[in-house]
């Protein structure tokens, strides 16, 4: 898939360019990594956006189920994940490449699968690129969205249970 416009490419990638990929990303959750995967015994695939040479956003894919993407056994946040953690670009820049590779990356995703089962980081920093796919087309599908993390704690400090409470307040 091509998004002529912002030229974008989203195409299917090797196992070796995948790992290559997550071994360079700042936040991959270790059930996308393909030792884990293959290790499994899982059947996958994995997709890219890129702009120009670089890599910026990798999709793995389970495919065992007739065109119906899963998630592996127990796992969390399997699903795009970044290779630059958005947060370093301001957020209008962060924003916009955001929208366009993950727009870029469902279409080339969904002509693979009839429906995705994913999770995301709760490093990826905006989901409205799925909270608004087809939008203005009230016949095609849509994303079912739950959101199920809402907070994360950092516990890199020891602080008491009523340091806790009155900073929290």
């Amino acid at each position: 898939m091509v998004d002529k416009v912002s030229s974008i490419f989203a195409t299917e990638i090797k196992i070796d360019e995948a790992k290559n990929f997550w071994n360079e990303a700042k936040s991959a959750s270790i059930f996308c990594h393909p030792s884990y995967l293959l290790e499994m015994g899982y059947k996958f695939k994995y997709f890219d956006a890129d702009k120009g040479d670089e890599l910026h956003c990798v999709w793995p894919l389970l495919n065992e189920q007739e065109k119906n993407s899963f998630t592996p056994n127990f796992s969390y946040f399997f699903g795009p994940f970044f290779k630059h953690d958005s947060a370093d670009l301001p957020s209008y820049k962060s924003f916009s490449n955001n929208l366009k590779l993950i727009n870029c990356l469902i279409k080339c995703v969904i002509s693979e699968s009839n429906n995705l089962l994913f999770s995301l980081l709760p490093e990826f920093q905006d989901i409205r690129p799925f909270s608004w796919w087809n939008y203005n087309k009230p016949d095609l599908p849509k994303f079912q969205i739950e959101v199920r993390y809402t907070a994360r704690l950092d516990l890199s400090q020891t602080i008491s249970h009523d340091d806790f409470q009155n900073r929290f307040r």
